[in-house]
């Protein structure tokens, strides 16, 4: 049964049941206790009893699948309980075919295994290269750096590198050709031009090293050089992140601002000072009592309906240079 298959026959029994304990109360034996009537054989104490136990029966249901503390109704999706191998000879029957698969499973994995032993291994020591086969055999490097720019790629982007070396080595695995790169090959593809030229193979595309700068226009230590804007806002940035200020507690604030009060008194002055209202017109005033009494009391918003119809009547020069104001 479902959860609210379950729920609908308990709200059904219940009120059955209800509906014989009126029964029983108007046959006059609403003094009788359940362990009296239950036992009794007439069919208005049988009912009961089979009333009351299918209701205890849906009950348990509810309190099997819900676990303690189980509410009154089953919740949505609380459905059937699936049924485990009720015998010991089925629960062996299910184990022993699990175990067979497993089995299967082993024997396919060692098989694969023994056929990957046979192959040669794909990184396989490349042999020292010559400028003789330099020039007739094109390097790995070569070849990722052209699919790069056959597919439109960035060559010093490393997401795009890599996909071009996983497509290219992809390419010579199907092709069969033999000449599978060697590990430090593949990792020298990786590399991005920007990198090879600041720290590549001399000859190539840079030098193991930047080179040292030795001449000196004066003797003693070098004035260092300044930082120009960006730069030093960048130095800024990353030297407050790296050792973040201390964050102040209000006591802290108001000692500062104490001091700053203290050290400059116009800081406190502009603090102080009431701030600068302009004063309404008094013809404004005039309108705005005018349309006041006009407008019934009790009415919702009144003063705001006045003051708007009094700024809508009055001329420009009676308005004040703030509120409202026509166009």
């Amino acid at each position: 049964m479902t959860a609210g298959q379950i729920n609908s026959e308990l709200g059904r029994h219940e009120r059955d049941h209800g509906e014989l304990m009126d029964e029983l109360i108007a046959a006059g034996r609403g003094n009788e206790q359940p362990s009296e009537y239950l036992t009794k054989t007439d069919p208005l104490s049988q009912k009961i009893r089979l009333t009351r136990e299918r209701m205890a029966a849906l009950r348990g249901e509810v309190v099997r699948r819900y676990g303690p503390g189980s509410p009154p109704r089953l919740p949505h999706g609380f459905g059937p309980i699936k049924r485990l191998s009720e015998t010991t000879s089925e629960r062996l029957d299910a184990l022993e075919q699990r175990f067979a698969e497993l089995m299967r499973h082993r024997s396919a994995m060692l098989t694969r295994l023994e056929k990957l032993k046979e192959r040669p291994a794909i990184f396989a020591a490349a042999p020292k290269e010559t400028m003789t086969n330099q020039n007739q055999q094109q390097s790995f490097r070569d070849r990722v750096d052209a699919f790069i720019g056959d597919n439109g790629l960035d060559v010093n982007k490393p997401s795009d590198r890599l996909e071009a070396a996983r497509a290219v080595l992809r390419a010579l695995q199907d092709a069969q050709e033999g000449d599978l790169p060697s590990p430090e090959d593949y990792l020298a593809s990786l590399q991005a031009q920007t990198d090879i030229a600041q720290r590549g193979v001399a000859g190539a595309w840079g030098r193991v090293r930047p080179p040292k700068v030795t001449t000196r226009t004066g003797g003693g230590v070098q004035p260092g050089q300044p930082l120009t804007l960006a730069e030093a806002d960048v130095a800024k940035h990353f030297a407050e992140r790296l050792a973040p200020s201390a964050q102040r507690s209000s006591s802290d604030v108001h000692r500062l601002a104490d001091e700053l009060a203290a050290t400059d008194p116009t800081v406190a002055a502009g603090y102080t000072s009431r701030a600068k209202i302009a004063a309404l017109p008094h013809d404004l005033m005039g309108l705005f009592n005018a349309q006041l009494g006009k407008i019934e009391p009790g009415t919702k918003d009144r003063v705001g309906l006045a003051m708007r119809r009094a700024v809508e009547a009055a001329p420009r020069q009676y308005l004040p240079s703030y509120g409202w104001s026509r166009p």
